[in-house]
């Protein structure tokens, strides 16, 4: 049985639930830097820690004072570890333009993280590995003087370019992991009018 929501149950049909878990707190830091290699090279990167843990008990666990119900069903508790919340990020980028033509490529790694709410004994094998993607883009941009439309754009983007297979996330009771998106490439026009 689920709990109430507005929207879409995706539950269905799995046994799963939705639980308001009440708060969670996140502290960390971002770092990033850009810097200008030439006047056509441009370099990007940034790295974020993050410590993120839930600010109370599992409610179906739990009574009030904090006192464990149901061992059984006890997901997780005041301070552990927020399910799916990588504790490092990390993103380097090389940006090509020349005229109306750009070119790129950027790689972002997604740190090691909990997939799923275990028990002491159990929680290190439900840690999910860390991945690195990679992604590339090139595109033409041209100013149209006359006619229908101000500008066009044309891009092409590769989205996980060496189609790297990864976990993505998961459902939070460990079983059930969702695989990560294969390389995915689309070709676009833009026209402004």
């Amino acid at each position: 049985p689920g709990s109430d929501t507005d929207g879409i149950d995706y539950t269905i049909g799995t046994n799963g639930s939705y639980i308001n878990v009440g708060g969670i707190e996140s502290t960390g830091v971002e770092l990033s830097a850009s810097y200008m290699l030439t006047d056509k090279w441009n370099l990007y990167t940034s790295y974020t820690y993050n410590n993120s843990e839930y600010q109370s008990n599992d409610p179906s666990a739990y009574n009030g004072d904090g006192e464990l119900l149901d061992e059984a069903s006890a997901s997780f508790k005041a301070g552990d570890e927020v399910i799916d919340s990588a504790q490092d990020l990390f993103v380097v980028s090389a940006d090509y333009y020349s005229g109306d033509f750009r070119f790129g490529l950027s790689a972002k790694y997604t740190g090691e993280r909990l997939g799923a709410w275990t028990d002491e004994q159990t929680r290190s094998r439900n840690k999910v590995d860390g991945y690195t993607l990679v992604d590339l883009n090139i595109g033409y941009n041209t100013s149209l003087d006359s006619g229908v439309f101000k500008s066009l754009d044309l891009a092409f983007v590769v989205n996980n370019l060496f189609d790297k297979s990864y976990l993505a996330g998961g459902t939070g009771n460990g079983s059930t992991y969702f695989i990560g998106a294969p390389r995915t490439a689309a070709l676009t026009l833009t026209a402004q009018f």
